[in-house]
């Protein structure tokens, strides 16, 4: 073989081991891409305190954008029937996660309940008196003698009558009407067989209004100055000490979805009204812009979305359960309702 040949050959040959080399990284590069891609997803359930209202809009979007998916979590959303039973519930680990009220989780770890909650969403009372625009009722002091419409054995029943003497009435002053559950208290308005509901205007002014074509008025109990942790994100200490990554990924995705909905509220409404209906799409952007303020109380102003604080989980327990945190106990001793270790710093 003449030299200039041989040359020849050994630049295509070296070229060609070049060229292979290269083909086989994209290879290896593309497949890394794929199984990143296609890596199996952990099927979770969140169930929510209630039948869907616009104070979950932070789980839809980040449904609907694919952020739980983007954590390797394929979740599934289900409504509930009481803040009580979705606690329990979780407690037995038949949900990982749950969206229940904050005294809700206060009474169930009292009781004993190897629970926690890993992020406070709505961190303002959004407990009020619902009533007919037509049914004259100004202030609390004109509910006396009024028909009061409330659930047997509810959460917001025993924090009612906790609460009333702060608002300058007793239990003797309303005329209490007891109905089985939450529904047939809510259709009391409806049939006129009670004046005013205890309830929330967050949930149920908007989805009243729209069942039954009638206007309704409310009055806030923090006008009164009646405040507490309302709703929270809450698991087993079983579900955080065998998946503690899932946590974190469910709690980062749910943190960008609240983000989002700061960000573009607007937005946010239509992807929740794609979802459910029970409100008229301008209702649920009214009741989003009436959420957002709701995430923060002033001890957890700037802190990262869903950061709850200690001071705020005692004054909840006193003024809704009403127990006080006793003297020889300091504030970390508080620490067994709730954590904020899962929280992504981020958001």
């Amino acid at each position: 073989m003449k030299l200039s040949n041989f040359v020849l050959w050994l630049w295509n040959k070296k070229f060609s081991i070049l060229f292979s080399m290269i083909f086989v990284v994209m290879i290896i590069f593309g497949i890394l891409i794929i199984s990143q891609n296609s890596k199996p997803k952990i099927s979770m359930t969140l169930r929510l305190n209630w039948i869907l209202y616009a104070e979950h809009t932070p789980f839809y979007v980040a449904l609907d954008k694919g952020y739980y998916l983007k954590e390797g979590i394929d979740l599934e959303i289900l409504p509930g029937a009481g803040s009580n039973l979705t606690t329990a519930l979780v407690e037995k680990n038949e949900y990982e996660i749950g969206y229940s009220s904050a005294p809700s989780i206060i009474n169930a770890v009292d009781k004993g309940a190897q629970i926690k909650a890993i992020a406070g969403i709505c961190q303002h009372d959004t407990s009020s008196f619902i009533f007919r625009k037509d049914a004259n009722i100004k202030t609390v002091q004109d509910l006396v003698g009024k028909r009061i419409a409330l659930s047997i054995g509810d959460a917001q029943t025993s924090f009612l009558y906790n609460v009333l003497p702060k608002m300058g009435l007793s239990r003797d002053s309303l005329k209490v009407v007891e109905f089985p559950n939450a529904i047939t208290k809510e259709n009391a308005i409806f049939t006129k067989d009670a004046d005013v509901l205890s309830g929330y205007y967050l949930d149920q002014v908007a989805r009243l209004k729209n069942r039954y074509k009638i206007e309704l008025d409310f009055i806030k109990f923090t006008d009164y100055g009646i405040d507490n942790l309302s709703s929270a994100l809450v698991t087993s200490t079983y579900f955080i000490n065998q998946h503690p990554d899932l946590v974190r990924g469910f709690l980062k995705a749910t943190q960008k979805g609240i983000a989002f909905m700061i960000e573009h509220p607007e937005q946010s409404a239509d992807i929740f009204y794609k979802y459910v209906k029970t409100a008229s799409r301008e209702d649920v952007e009214k009741t989003i812009k009436l959420f957002i303020p709701l995430l923060h109380t002033p001890n957890s102003e700037g802190r990262r979305l869903g950061w709850t604080s200690p001071k705020d989980w005692i004054e909840t327990r006193e003024k809704t359960v009403g127990k006080k945190l006793d003297d020889d106990l300091d504030e970390s001793w508080v620490n067994i309702y709730f954590t904020n270790e899962f929280l992504s710093d981020i958001y």
